[in-house]
C-alpha cells in the first residue's frame, strides 16, 4: 500500500513538472551587447516572470531578481556601472522583507 502510494505521488509529481516549460526573452543595446534577459515559466497556457537580469551599457552587471506568482519574491540585487555592489534587498509576496543592503560606491 506504501509502495502504491508513493508511486501514485510521484507521477503526480512528474505530470505536475512535466507540462511546465522555461522561456526567455532579450533585449540588446544597440552594440549587440545584452541589455536584459527576463526568464519566463509556462503553466497551463499562461506565461509568468520568475528571473530577470538586466546589464549596463558597459557589460557590468545591473540587477537580477525573482518572482513567484507575478510578485517580487527574494532577493533583488542592484550593482553600480563599475561593477560594486549598490545594494540588496528582500521581497516576500512583492513588499520588502527584512533589511535592505545600501553599499557604499568607493572609486578606485
Amino acid at each position: 500500500m506504501k509502495q502504491t502510494l508513493l508511486i501514485i505521488t510521484a507521477l503526480m509529481l512528474f505530470v505536475r513538472f512535466s507540462d511546465a516549460q522555461t522561456h526567455k526573452g532579450m533585449e540588446f543595446y544597440e552594440s549587440g551587447e545584452p541589455k536584459s534577459i527576463n526568464t519566463y515559466k509556462e503553466s497551463r497556457g499562461k506565461l509568468e516572470l520568475v528571473k530577470f537580469v538586466s546589464w549596463h551599457r558597459n557589460g557590468q552587471k545591473k540587477d537580477e531578481g525573482t518572482f513567484k506568482d507575478g510578485e517580487l519574491n527574494g532577493k533583488v540585487t542592484r550593482w553600480y556601472e563599475n561593477g560594486q555592489k549598490e545594494e540588496e534587498r528582500t521581497y516576500k509576496d512583492g513588499a520588502e522583507n527584512g533589511e535592505t543592503l545600501v553599499f557604499t560606491y568607493v572609486e578606485f
